[in-house]
């Protein structure tokens, strides 16, 4: 098999790729903003996304979310067999009980095929749900078992910056979401801190991507729903300053804003107590060099970073020791020194 993920750019970005893969299933999760300036809207969004669908042949799959309105919508656009998932009644592959309290990963039960299994995952954060399903709804059209689901998604882990999770020297824990960071996938991390089991919960935004308007009232909004899960806030960066307003507020002394990143290290440094869980929220700011920097020494403090990728894939860190080695391979998928508290 062959699974490959399409990346829907702008309009007309699919068809090439589509062509070319020919697809047999076509697996949708979601109908998001990523690509604001490209697309402007959830329907363009869903018109480019639904050609993977309509495509499809007839003697095809395909996997929609039902709990989207703009992907389940997309079952009308092809012949291929719908298989739906969610947390809709109406979903084929549906989830129960899903819970993911800190440190606990995602545990949620799944009814298919007349079955129901509690599954584990190695997994952080709620908004793996609609992928799991999938991928369970789709394992299932090719004949694996829920029983052989459930055990194979026990040893999933995290993809390095997608909620992937970091010791600190000080004891603490990271939770690195930086690979991207569009405005519409603010809350979903956020909601990661709900109810969690730690000293102290912290988050760190950095800057936001596909915004839509003022930017200060979105940054002061981030602020605010991140002050409902956390004990404090900081901002990051060159946008940092667009939050200074919540340092007018009730809640001023629990709001940092740190322009200078190196600054932010060393705050952070002599700031951080055992068990603390640190959330953080960027994409293009590198923050995974807060725990990168502690564990492998300070080898790269720019404010302005241009470089696209991982910190890992950085020429600066080719001498890094950590971060190459014969394990390469693993490190690039899941992060250096993954843990489990």
């Amino acid at each position: 098999y062959l699974v490959q993920e399409v990346s829907a750019e702008g309009p007309g970005t699919l068809d090439e790729m589509i062509e070319l893969l020919r697809p047999n299933f076509a697996i949708v999760t979601a109908v998001g903003l990523d690509h604001y300036k490209a697309f402007r809207t959830h329907e363009a969004v869903a018109a480019e996304k639904g050609k993977l669908v309509e495509r499809l042949p007839a003697d095809g799959v395909a996997i929609l979310n039902a709990d989207d309105p703009n992907v389940i919508g997309m079952a009308s656009r092809t012949s291929a067999r719908v298989v739906s998932y969610g947390l809709s009644e109406n979903a084929d592959i549906r989830a129960l009980d899903v819970s993911c309290i800190w440190p606990e990963r995602l545990t949620l039960t799944v009814a298919a095929l007349g079955q129901t299994r509690r599954i584990e995952t190695g997994l952080f954060g709620t908004q793996f749900t609609s992928s799991v399903l999938a991928a369970i709804a789709t394992a299932l059209q090719l004949g694996l078992s829920l029983d052989e689901c459930a055990e194979r998604l026990g040893s999933a882990l995290p993809l390095y910056q997608r909620m992937s999770i970091h010791p600190h020297p000080s004891g603490a824990w990271f939770i690195a979401d930086t690979y991207k960071a569009p405005a519409w996938s603010i809350n979903a991390s956020l909601a990661a801190l709900e109810g969690a089991s730690a000293p102290r919960r912290t988050v760190v935004i950095g800057t936001i991507s596909d915004v839509r308007g003022d930017e200060s009232r979105l940054y002061e909004r981030a602020g605010r729903s991140a002050l409902e899960v956390a004990d404090r806030v900081i901002f990051a960066g060159e946008k940092s300053s667009r939050a200074r307003k919540l340092k007018n507020g009730d809640d001023a002394d629990r709001v940092m804003l740190f322009p200078v990143f190196l600054d932010l290290v060393k705050w952070l440094d002599e700031n951080l107590v055992e068990d603390e869980v640190v959330l953080l929220k960027s994409g293009t700011n590198h923050l995974e060099r807060l725990f990168l920097f502690p564990k492998y020494g300070v080898y790269c403090a720019l404010d302005n970073c241009t470089y696209k990728g991982s910190c890992i894939k950085c020429e600066v860190t080719n001498d890094v020791a950590g971060l190459r080695n014969a394990t390469k391979e693993k490190i690039l998928l899941h992060g250096p020194d993954v843990g489990r508290p």
